[in-house]
């Protein structure tokens, strides 16, 4: 009786996810929660953005050879408040990708989800072409050294409120923030970037997955046994992700 009580104590904590599904975040006050092939979004129709999108990331994502259309169109699931393609136009905004189509490089229709206007966020230029695309450039090369990676990323809706772009009102976060998982050698690490930065590198905006939690207000990984949660989220070791000044 006394080995069936440890096991239970064991797996229970565990039951509430699966390593090989995506990990959510807790949900958001009346937002929708958006499923997609290969990834979930929690979309906030007041700010026509998404507070977050989640997706896992495995090294057989990043090396498909589909190729791609870069076509923007509306998500099908959002008949409410939805962004378009014009409502960037004539501004000084770019339309960026918070799950970048090169980790969807398996599948058509995961590449085809990342032109979702659901998907893209308004970033300047240079922080898009430089900072954002460095972070996920960083992320294949930390899939050498796992099996899959657990991805959050979104903007920080407590900066508002917000200035807005086009007819649909698309909200000008200041802020973005992207968290990276790796449970296999338990660890994560969390970026915080504004939105204009070009140079000032990715080991000056990383932080813990707990701060984070703390500018957002959101809960990154509620389905994690408390002990990996409370572990995962508090440290923050740049050096087990080679991380320099």
């Amino acid at each position: 009786m006394r080995k069936l009580y440890l096991f239970l104590f064991l797996i229970i904590p565990a039951m509430g996810y699966c390593q090989d599904s995506i990990l959510l975040p807790a949900e958001m006050p009346r937002e929708l929660i958006i499923k997609h092939s290969s990834f979930v979004l929690s979309y906030n129709t007041g700010y026509v953005l998404p507070s977050w999108i989640a997706y896992k990331l495995t090294s057989e994502m990043i090396e498909g050879d589909v190729k791609v259309k870069e076509k923007y169109t509306s998500d099908p699931k959002i008949t409410y408040r939805s962004a378009e393609e014009k409502d960037y136009r004539k501004t000084s905004y770019i339309m960026g990708q918070l799950v970048p189509y090169q980790d969807m490089m398996h599948s058509e229709q995961a590449i085809s989800e990342t032109f979702y206007m659901s998907n893209i966020v308004p970033q300047k230029p240079a922080f898009h072409n430089y900072m954002w695309i460095e972070l996920m450039k960083a992320t294949h090369q930390w899939l050498n050294t796992t099996d899959k990676l657990y991805i959050v990323a979104g903007p920080v809706f407590k900066d508002g409120p917000f200035g807005t772009i086009g007819k649909n009102k698309v909200s000008l976060p200041d802020r973005y923030y992207k968290i990276i998982l790796d449970l296999k050698n338990s660890k994560a690490i969390g970026f915080i970037f504004d939105n204009s930065m070009s140079s000032r590198g990715l080991m000056k905006s990383a932080m813990s997955v707990d701060k984070i939690e703390e500018i957002t207000g959101i809960d990154f990984f509620p389905d994690l046994p408390d002990e990996i949660e409370n572990q995962v989220e508090a440290e923050f070791d740049p050096n087990k992700w080679l991380l320099e000044e």
